[in-house]
C-alpha cells in the first residue's frame, strides 16, 4: 500500500507536448498507464504510447486517479511516450511495460510470424498477400491498386471493381477542357486517372455551333470514341464565321461519366447519351 501510495504522489507534470523514447527489444508489450494528482484537478490530459492513444482529453479530480492498460507492438526498438499537449496540464504518474505473451491471441503462431496477433486465425487466410490476414486487413486490396473491397472498407479507398487493377471509381463529370488553335484545334482536359484510375477512357461528342442557335443543338461526331490520353487533336477544317462545340465524357469498367449538366429543362447534353454519336 505505501508503494502504491507513493506512485500517486509522483508524477511527469507536463502542459506542453513533449516526447520520450526508451530503449527495449523488438516485440510486444503490455503497457499499463496512470494518470492523477492527489491534491488537484488536472487536465484535460494526453497519453499516447507508441500512437496508441491512452488517454485523450481527461480530467482528473483530486485524489482521483485512472489506468489504462493495453498490449502493443515496438518495431524500432524504441518505446515512444508522448505526455501533453491537450490544452491542460497532464500528471503521469507511471509507465510500466512488460513483455507481452508469445502467442497473443492463442491460434497457434507465435506474434513475430502470425499476421493478425492480436485476432485468432489459425489459417492464416490473406486474400490480397500483403502484411495483414484478412480478419483484421482494413483494406484487402486482390487487384494491387492500392483500393479494396474492405474489412471493413471504411479505412481505405472503396474499389468499385476489385478485379481490374486499373480502375478504382466511377469517373466525375471531366472538367478544365482547353482549346488552342485553330486548325487543327488541340483540346487537353483534366485527367481522370488519378481520381477514378489509370483504365479511364474518354468520350468526344461535337457538333456545329449554328445547331446551338437553332434550339436542337445535335453531337452530329464522335471524335473520340475510347480514347486513353487526355488530349486530342481536331483536324476539322472551320468555314468562315463557323465553329464547334466540344462535350466529354469519361468511362471505364466502373461505369460512365456524363457530358455535363447545364439548366434545368433546358440542358440538351442529357440527351446526347443516346442521340450523339458516340454509343452509350
Amino acid at each position: 500500500e505505501s508503494t502504491c501510495r507513493q506512485t500517486f504522489d509522483t508524477f511527469v507534470f507536463s502542459a506542453a507536448s513533449r516526447t520520450w523514447e526508451f530503449d527495449v527489444p523488438k516485440g510486444f508489450y503490455e503497457v499499463e498507464v496512470g494518470i492523477g494528482d492527489a491534491s488537484f484537478t488536472q487536465g484535460p490530459q494526453t497519453v499516447m504510447v507508441e500512437a496508441n492513444t491512452f488517454f485523450d482529453g481527461v480530467t482528473t479530480l483530486p485524489g482521483e486517479h485512472l489506468f489504462d492498460t493495453q498490449i502493443l507492438e515496438v518495431k524500432d526498438g524504441k518505446l515512444t511516450v508522448g505526455v501533453g499537449g491537450s490544452g491542460g496540464v497532464t500528471a503521469l504518474n507511471f509507465l510500466t511495460q512488460t513483455a507481452a505473451p508469445s502467442d497473443l491471441d492463442s491460434d497457434g503462431i507465435l506474434n513475430p510470424a502470425d499476421n493478425c496477433p492480436f485476432l485468432f486465425n489459425p489459417l492464416q487466410e490473406n486474400q490480397d498477400v500483403d502484411s495483414w490476414g484478412d480478419v483484421c486487413d482494413t483494406c484487402t486490396d486482390v487487384d494491387g491498386d492500392g483500393s479494396g473491397a474492405g474489412f471493413p472498407s471504411e479505412t481505405c479507398f472503396l474499389d468499385c471493381n476489385d478485379s481490374d487493377p486499373s480502375v478504382w471509381a466511377v469517373p466525375i463529370e471531366v472538367a478544365g477542357l482547353n482549346l488552342t488553335g485553330e486548325t487543327p484545334v488541340q483540346l487537353q482536359w483534366i485527367d481522370m486517372g488519378p481520381v477514378a484510375g489509370f483504365g479511364t477512357r474518354y468520350d468526344i461528342a461535337s457538333g456545329s455551333l449554328t445547331t446551338l442557335s437553332g434550339g436542337t443543338p445535335f453531337a452530329d461526331a464522335c471524335l473520340l470514341d475510347g480514347g486513353n490520353s487526355p488530349t486530342y487533336q481536331d483536324d476539322r477544317v472551320l468555314t468562315p464565321g463557323g465553329g464547334f462545340f466540344y462535350l466529354i465524357r469519361a468511362e471505364n469498367s466502373c461505369g460512365q461519366g456524363d457530358f455535363g449538366s447545364g439548366s434545368p429543362g433546358n440542358d440538351f447534353r442529357a440527351d446526347l447519351f443516346s442521340a450523339s454519336a458516340c454509343p452509350p
